[in-house]
């Protein structure tokens, strides 16, 4: 499958990711398209980033969080299409308290912007190889600046001493992604 054809798939959802975004999201999450693989969506709002996901990795299977009601009645309609993908009313961190596995290959960060700090714990719930990715790394005084993203992910790249494996930012927009894969060195962090 393509990206574009996920595209269309999911053109029924509300989205607040650009085409450049979808088409980064789509071609990064395929990357672990494999047997067994899992992928974790945080952030789930009407699902269009889930259906993405869950369409990139069509070996695998997705469970996207989302703890308003409101918004996951509308994502659960809207992903019916996509039999791989699970979705749970909780916030990550509540999820993250309880979880026992497996490792995830795969994990799109797309929640409370003020709680970012929160889900860099789900680095440890990463499989080795595995990529963490987040979006709303914009560009300060873009048109969606979120400093508090760029702060915490930027001291967690000084931390792992390198920098972010993918960077991905839309022209003129100044709104971006950035990723992280977890390679076996870093098992231990």
């Amino acid at each position: 499958m393509k990206w574009t054809e996920a595209v269309a798939n999911s053109a029924h959802i509300k989205r607040k990711v650009s085409n450049r975004q979808a088409q980064q999201l789509f071609n990064l999450a395929a990357l672990f398209n494999q047997e067994g693989a899992h992928a974790l969506d945080i952030g789930t709002f009407h699902g269009f980033s889930a259906s993405i996901i869950a369409q990139a990795i069509s070996r695998g299977h997705v469970v996207t969080l989302n703890p308003r009601e409101n918004e996951l009645v509308v994502a659960r309609r809207n992903l019916a299409f996509c039999k791989n993908i699970k979705v749970v009313r909780t916030l990550s961190w509540e999820y993250f308290a309880t979880y026992d596995g497996p490792l995830f290959s795969f994990i799109f960060v797309d929640g409370h912007h003020n709680q970012v700090a929160r889900d860099i714990d789900w680095w440890h719930e990463l499989e080795a190889g595995g990529m963490i990715l987040f979006h709303d790394y914009n560009e300060p005084g873009g048109k969606r600046d979120s400093p508090i993203v760029r702060v915490v992910l930027d001291k967690i790249a000084a931390k792992l001493g390198r920098p972010f494996d993918i960077h991905a930012v839309d022209e003129g927009k100044g709104i971006g992604m950035v990723g992280l894969f977890r390679w076996k060195e870093h098992v231990a962090d």
